[in-house]
């Protein structure tokens, strides 16, 4: 992991989507998916999920706003005193629009097809860390087989991070976490995704009844 990846990752803020963490065959859940899929049937099954789904959305938005928001904090605190690095800063909001565009993409992905009684709906952070580092082959091999838009954003993340320079923000970025707005920018940030997961725990409570997937 870089050094700009592991300051990012202190505010929760994955630079790079985990893609082949291993291997493994896909479970029945996914199998039904890609079989949805391949019919143009995937969808959800009732009102009371529809409306879970909804909510789950606007929760996920907001997660995704709060994010938008910290990296352009971040941007701007990189180029402070630096403002030779504007290319440089220029790339990694690209990586990082990126990453987001896929964690969308993904999302749906799981909203498709996973049981709100599986774990990875036990909260925010376990839904993004579900899209993220436990994020399988399975996973991506059927995304990329049944999204054409998914196989384009991953290979314009692809190509984001190639027109990196490594090292390039190592001194910037050791500026910015000097700062003190980057401290109050990460707080605002955790502050908002726990008021989030506050939201997600409420629906939590309303949950449908488990799902015969």
């Amino acid at each position: 992991m870089t050094r700009e990846s592991q300051e990012y990752e202190t505010c929760r803020l994955p630079l790079v989507l985990r893609r082949h963490p291993g291997s493994g065959r896909p479970a029945d859940g996914l199998m039904k998916f890609a079989a949805r899929m391949s019919n143009s049937k995937a969808g959800l099954e009732s009102m009371t999920r529809e409306d879970t789904s909804k909510e789950l959305r606007e929760i996920f938005r907001g997660y995704l706003e709060t994010k938008r928001g910290l990296a352009a904090d971040v941007d701007r605190l990189l180029l402070k005193g630096w403002p030779d690095r504007k290319t440089e800063a220029q790339a990694l909001r690209q990586v990082t629009i990126s990453v987001m565009e896929c964690e969308i993409l993904r999302f749906e992905y799981l909203l498709s097809y996973l049981p709100f009684e599986n774990p990875a709906w036990t909260s925010l952070q376990t839904t993004t860390r579900r899209l993220h580092t436990d994020w399988r082959d399975a996973d991506e091999k059927i995304l990329s087989d049944t999204n054409a838009a998914y196989g384009n954003t991953v290979k314009k993340l692809d190509a984001a991070q190639r027109d990196r320079t490594p090292g390039a923000l190592d001194s910037p970025f050791k500026d910015a976490r000097n700062d003190p707005e980057f401290g109050i920018a990460c707080q605002a940030f955790a502050k908002r995704n726990d008021e989030l997961d506050e939201q997600f725990r409420a629906l939590r409570v309303k949950w449908p009844k488990p799902s015969s997937l």
